[in-house]
């Protein structure tokens, strides 16, 4: 029962909590312990996801704002001209990413998820 304790503590979380079980039914010696690696952390940054799950796109928009010192909410509270002229600006800044080397990286703009 060594291997399964041994196997267990490189398993994450459901995976191990079943071969704890497995491993107290066949008469283990010892409970399974989790064994954190240094400098693992339990869960991404947060946020992290969020960003990461955004489109290129939303990404340049993201970064822009954040550069112009606004947000979503006080772009809103803009008036018409201002923020036709910001997102103007965004658009541009997305069509320049999208033609960025001349076009010869087709696809670098799509998020793609299989």
């Amino acid at each position: 029962m060594s291997i399964g304790i041994a196997v267990a503590t490189a398993l994450p979380g459901a995976i191990q909590s079943a071969v704890q079980a497995v491993s107290k039914a066949f008469g283990a010696e010892a409970p399974v312990e989790e064994k954190k690696k240094p400098g693992v952390a339990d869960a991404p940054e947060p946020g992290f996801l969020d960003y990461a799950r955004m489109s290129v796109g939303e990404r340049i928009r993201d970064q822009y704002l954040k550069k112009a010192g606004l947000t979503e909410d006080s772009l809103s509270q803009l008036d018409a001209k201002s923020r036709s002229k910001v997102e103007e600006e965004i658009r541009d800044k997305i069509r320049e990413a999208m033609t960025q080397n001349g076009g010869k990286d087709a696809g670098s703009i799509a998020n793609i998820v299989v």
